[in-house]
């Protein structure tokens, strides 16, 4: 399955980590299925596609509280995350999330894979023809042309049984799989109700699909399953191991190599004065690439420090512009990182609307080369060293770039994303303000 960096209306992004270990719940001896040819491993990734038409999905929240393995015969091996990761699914249209390495699997056939979903929660624009009765909207009604929040309760266990299974685990083997999310699938909209259902009743009509890793024809080097892109959070590091823990989506550590490289930020903070060579240090934020290998370690591909320290950072993507004011404009809540401590968004969640105020600013909009050539396109001084939201288009999703926003008392930007800085967010109003804004480009 091949799927471009560059996404329809309102792109989002999102990765998520999540290691799994062992079966949940407390020891039972062993009755049925019993492991006396050994045990193999299962490395699982998630994607997501065809959003559907209307309405126009803008984020699209789960978490993921067990991973189900159904053997031929035989008891079912059921995995559980401590805590469950939350997974923003429209990010998963150009990234991957990890799901988990699946250690000591039992030997054996397994015919289907089940994922249990819940705390759903989209945010959409009613581009249907009718008020949407069941979801809310900052004016309280979800009249077509709103914004629109929604909590469903989903129903149903999303479930693949199709190819590539049945699947054989054998003793010592590694296995790779994807799971990939079908998003138009899940949602219907009937006479101004908006359902959102994992198992629909439509012959043929599956949520989930699942196919091989490492895909056909990836750009990968052997012994690699996957990259996993854009993974943000709060650095520890020790020696090789560069580790970034995410308030949401868990931890990933990863290892350095001669081949991994280390970004320079860009101007004025300079975060990464030995770049390419290792720069991580603790308390960082920062975002990596890294390659998902076969044993279910990660390979550090690109590492880019985007704040010396912990404090508030809010990603979202831009669905509105104030018209009235070229100092205001809104974004949806992609992800977001707490600070160490007294942090203005502890009650932000995914999937929230927040309005992002730009006060004067010292300095203009900053481009995030990553050390490409850009400065030469046309649409570099669109960007660079605006002030304004005449800069910034909802919507936009030509190459090379695409927005996204973080509010904190910092800005720095990464791939594919625009970044705010904020000395006060508040938080009932669901307002922040920002001191500078950068565009990345790729």
């Amino acid at each position: 399955m091949n799927r471009s960096k560059t996404l329809s209306l309102l792109p989002v992004l999102l990765l998520t980590v999540l290691s799994l270990a062992a079966c949940s719940g407390p020891y039972q001896p062993c009755t049925v299925n019993c492991v006396v040819n050994g045990t193999g491993t299962a490395i699982l990734t998630l994607v997501s596609d065809t959003p559907p038409a209307s309405p126009s999905l803008l984020s699209y929240k789960v978490t993921v509280s067990q991973v189900t393995l159904t053997p031929t015969t035989g008891a079912a091996i059921t995995f559980t995350p401590n805590p469950a990761p939350v997974i923003e699914l429209m990010r998963l249209q150009s990234d991957t999330a990890f799901l988990g390495t699946l250690l000591n699997v039992p030997v054996g056939t397994y015919s289907s894979i089940t994922l249990s979903l819940g705390s759903s929660q989209i945010t959409f624009l009613n581009n249907t023809s009718a008020t949407i009765t069941n979801a809310s909207s900052a004016s309280s009604s979800c009249v077509v042309g709103a914004i629109c929040t929604i909590s469903p309760t989903a129903a149903g266990l999303p479930k693949v049984s199709s190819t590539p299974f049945p699947i054989t685990l054998t003793a010592n083997a590694k296995i790779g799989l994807g799971i990939d999310f079908n998003l138009n699938n899940s949602i219907t909209v009937t006479g101004g109700t908006m359902t959102v259902t994992f198992t629909p009743a439509a012959a043929g009509v599956n949520v989930l699909s699942a196919f091989n890793l490492p895909r056909a024809n990836a750009n990968l080097g052997t012994n690699q399953l996957e990259l996993i892109e854009d993974f943000t959070g709060v650095v520890s590091a020790s020696g090789s191991t560069v580790t970034i823990t995410s308030p949401t989506r868990g931890v990933l550590t990863t290892t350095s190599t001669s081949a991994s490289f280390f970004d320079q930020s860009p101007p004025p903070t300079n975060l990464c004065p030995s770049a390419p060579n290792n720069c991580a240090a603790a308390g960082q934020i920062a975002s990596v690439d890294a390659f998902l290998n076969t044993d279910g370690t990660f390979s550090l591909k690109e590492f880019e420090p985007l704040n010396a320290t912990q404090q508030d950072f809010v990603e979202g993507t831009v669905v509105a512009i104030n018209p009235s004011s070229q100092t205001q404009f809104t974004i949806v809540t992609t992800d977001k990182i707490n600070a160490a401590t007294n942090s203005l968004i502890s009650a932000l969640n995914t999937g929230d609307v927040l309005t992002v105020n730009i006060p004067t600013l010292n300095q203009g909009f900053l481009v995030d080369s990553k050390g490409l050539a850009v400065s030469s396109f046309g649409s570099y001084s669109d960007f660079s060293g605006q002030t304004t939201t005449t800069a910034i288009h909802p919507g936009q999703n030509r190459s090379p770039s695409c927005f996204r926003f973080h509010c904190c008392k910092r800005d720095h930007a990464r791939r594919s994303q625009c970044r705010h800085s904020h000395p006060a967010l508040d938080a009932p109003a669901r307002q922040c303000r920002i001191n500078h804004f950068r565009q990345h480009q790729y």
